[in-house]
């Protein structure tokens, strides 16, 4: 919201624009708009509805980032991504248990080809399903499993 009051005429400069999946500018500042937030908890207010937001909206998304993080540089090049296995270790983190006492690691990923979550259409987020879905099936092992969709989702059987 900061960036839009402090240069009104950009969202009307934008509004018109859509990225190659077809999400608006008003889609990813829907949720900003929606949910009026609380003096104590600083948020966003604006959600990429696929990779291309980032530069088809940049104007907006840029000075976000910036504020959000300080340390963010618009042309820094993002790490390789790499799903290989294989390059992780099990380095044991500290040692002695004096430092550490557990790590979390949080990952995931959108589907290239997919819009994000704030911009999926049920039909996208039903062909994402499957998509997975299919992937699972394929796994086994120690991972393999069942992929069992939410009941009455009316989703994949």
């Amino acid at each position: 919201a900061k960036v839009l009051r402090a240069q009104p005429d950009l969202y009307g400069k934008l509004s018109g624009t859509r990225t190659e999946a077809g999400v608006t500018l008003a889609r990813c500042i829907k949720s900003g708009i929606d949910v009026e937030g609380h003096a104590m908890i600083r948020a966003l207010g604006i959600f990429a509805g696929d990779a291309d937001c980032f530069k088809v909206f940049g104007e907006v998304f840029d000075p976000v980032l910036q504020d959000w993080y300080p340390d963010y540089a618009k042309d820094a090049a993002h790490p390789e991504s790499s799903l290989d296995a294989s390059k992780l270790c099990d380095l044991a983190i500290d040692v002695s248990g004096d430092i550490a006492e557990f790590v979390f690691v949080r990952a995931w990923r959108n589907l290239k080809g997919f819009a994000f979550t704030n911009a999926a259409t049920w039909q996208e987020r039903r062909r994402v399903e499957e998509t997975l879905g299919s992937a699972f099936s394929t796994l086994e092992g120690d991972i393999k499993g069942e992929y069992l969709p939410l009941r009455f989702s009316g989703s994949i059987s």
